[in-house]
């Protein structure tokens, strides 16, 4: 599903008006109608407040609040503030008198006007400004918008959060911002609700199909993607009737210290349980019992006493991933850079953890064309610089990607997966639960396993990271979010497999 800047919207708009061809107050019914219905099958007939702009965001709730009228016994309130030319935009206008010509009764209002809720409010809806908005709310608004944010109500949000705006301006905003309940969304998700920052004020985020022109969405460019399990099924390859072990691929995971041979087995079994064909895991000497053990499928080999320092034979690898629990030693770090120096320029590197601590404290080394690094925002700021916010992490990480032609996994509630090309794809699945010890472990060791034998680091990352999340929404619903262990992830990525497929 594609994801658009929100400068990008209008244009799609414009391209429906004209492509059906249909008048914009009439597409402006359309969406509101999605929005009504979905208010009427979430919340039935209860008590709503709504509160309208002057452009047309406002048109939008004032369409929804006479649908809304429409149920017997409702009891809808409206109130509509202008701006500073005391105008409405001219779909807004049209829905105004639309309304009372319906016999319902509108408070007139402008920017700074105070106004009590009525009482008994259970539902707001928000529609002062939606993504129209280009700076940030002026002061005026602040007593509407706390009123509105310490109400007991649920706070319905049409298109965006009145007060957020442009996903820049999350860089320096003033939080004078409505925090909605339900934000929803016209045909595709915004990028402000892949952003950490803008999670409080969205709330959870829908999506409702309003039926904008398909050949438009399809020829517009979008750089930013949302997962969808179609699009991830497709990358799953059936295996042959006649394969054998070679044909998936020969990894080497290099993982684990003195203390920390956990993140080994955590990556190392779920390299397995990804489909590798041969894995073999570099440890120290004090892990080599544990591992021949714990994970008796994979092969061992050792590279060091407590830690890693020796480097280890490269050239029958396809794939290599470096970082679980391999401890921040001085020997480790140089052993590090001899290895990314020795691995062949088409085989895979994933790097995570410890690594990418040892890579932030020297020179970026030249890296294969197919690395693939699993930061997650702390690990990332310490390889790039300090963000003042997700989307100036997002926007480093684009940057970083394209510069060293590299995979960054940037990890979160929606991970990004950001390709060499600039592209990026936000993850579906998953849940808290999963911030947990050794989660980034396992992503480590599917990654590895995915792509040591798909052609492309970038599709085996994504296809990685939504099974991942899917291997989590398995287990959460199994143990509770707030019981997961991550090796109750490894325990599920079977079924994820299977539930990608379609087999349950």
């Amino acid at each position: 599903m594609k994801i658009f800047r929100l400068e990008q919207i209008p244009t799609l708009d414009a391209a429906t008006i004209a492509g059906e061809p249909i008048e914009s107050i009439d597409l402006m019914e359309r969406a509101s109608r999605t929005v009504a219905e979905w208010i009427g099958q979430r919340y039935g007939n209860v008590p709503t407040f709504v509160v309208c702009g002057p452009g047309n965001n406002g048109g939008d709730g004032l369409a929804v609040a006479r649908m809304l009228a429409r149920q017997e016994g409702s009891q809808i309130n409206v109130a509509i503030f202008y701006g500073k030319s005391g105008r409405l935009s001219a779909d807004a206008q049209t829905n105004l008198n639309r309304l009372e010509q319906n016999g319902l009764s509108v408070t007139k209002a402008t920017a700074g006007d105070t106004i009590e809720l009525p009482e008994g409010t259970r539902l707001i809806v928000d529609a002062l400004f939606g993504s129209g908005q280009n700076r940030q709310l002026d002061q005026c608004w602040q007593p509407l918008v706390d009123a509105i944010n310490a109400s007991e109500a649920d706070v319905i949000s049409i298109d965006m959060p009145s007060g957020l705006g442009r996903e820049d301006m999350l860089e320096n905003y003033n939080r004078l911002i409505i925090r909605a309940t339900h934000t929803i969304s016209f045909q595709c998700p915004k990028l402000a609700f892949m952003l950490a920052d803008a999670a409080p004020f969205v709330g959870q985020w829908h999506v409702t199909d309003i039926g904008l022109l398909p050949q438009a969405i399809d020829s517009t460019p979008a750089p930013f993607e949302y997962a969808d399990a179609c699009e991830m099924r497709k990358l799953l390859k059936p295996r042959s009737k006649h394969s054998y072990k070679n044909n998936f691929g020969h990894a080497l995971l290099v993982a684990g210290s003195e203390g920390m041979m956990g993140a080994a087995r955590l990556a190392a079994e779920a390299c397995l349980r990804s489909g590798i064909g041969l894995l073999t895991v570099a440890v120290p000497r004090v892990g080599l019992d544990m591992i021949q053990t714990s994970v008796p499928e994979a092969m061992a080999t050792v590279v060091g006493d407590k830690h890693w320092e020796h480097l280890p034979d490269t050239q029958k690898y396809q794939a290599f991933g470096m970082g679980p629990g391999l401890g921040r030693s001085d020997a480790t770090r140089a052993t590090l850079t001899q290895t990314l120096k020795a691995i062949k320029h088409q085989d895979v590197a994933v790097l995570d953890a410890d690594a990418l601590f040892h890579l932030a404290a020297m020179q970026w080394p030249e890296m294969p064309p197919r690395t693939v690094i699993t930061p997650h925002a702390g690990e990332f700021d310490r390889l790039t610089h300090r963000h003042s916010s997700s989307y100036g992490r997002l926007m480093t990480a684009i940057e970083f990607a394209t510069e060293h032609r590299i995979c960054v996994v940037l990890k979160g509630a929606h991970t990004a997966v950001v390709s060499a090309e600039g592209r990026v794809w936000f993850n579906s699945t998953g849940n808290p639960g999963m911030a947990t010890a050794g989660s980034g472990d396992v992503l480590t060791g599917m990654v590895l396993a995915l792509a040591a034998r798909m052609d492309s680091a970038y599709d085996a990352a994504r296809l990685a990271v939504y099974l991942h999340g899917l291997a989590g929404d398995i287990a959460a619903a199994e143990h509770g979010q707030t019981s997961m262990l991550a090796s109750d992830i490894v325990k599920n990525i079977g079924r994820a497999f299977v539930s990608l497929q379609g087999g349950i």
